[in-house]
């Protein structure tokens, strides 16, 4: 089935769930995000060769990050999902890159949740 839409709200509350999927792996991603200054507003982009972005920018002189994701992830079940939980990901401290530290934490949400 090809989801055609999905409001702001639904990503903003996609947004959430994934923090709370990565929390969930341990104390320390727990921290680590209950301490990210995470923008709550997932820009939805048109992106065809993204599916998502994490990107760290300055609001009010404070370090936060913003997650986009493209309407592209709407067209297959749960790549919408997966592409949000790698974008949170991100936000640990030392993922911002695909290095190992990006892929550990990658591989814990894996194996707990598939």
């Amino acid at each position: 089935m090809k989801i055609s839409h999905f409001t702001d709200a639904d990503m903003d509350t996609l947004l959430q769930q994934s923090i709370g999927i990565v929390s969930s792996v341990s104390d320390t991603y727990a921290h680590a995000l209950v301490n990210a200054n995470i923008i709550s507003k997932v820009r939805i982009t048109n992106n065809k060769k993204r599916l998502g972005s994490c990107r760290i920018v300055q609001q009010g002189g404070r370090k936060s990050y913003q997650i986009s994701i493209s309407r592209k992830t709407f067209e297959l079940p749960g790549l919408a999902v997966s592409t949000m939980i790698h974008e949170v990901i991100h936000v640990l401290p030392g993922c911002m890159n695909h290095g190992n530290q990006f892929k550990r934490a990658a591989d814990l949400v894996n194996i707990r949740y598939g």
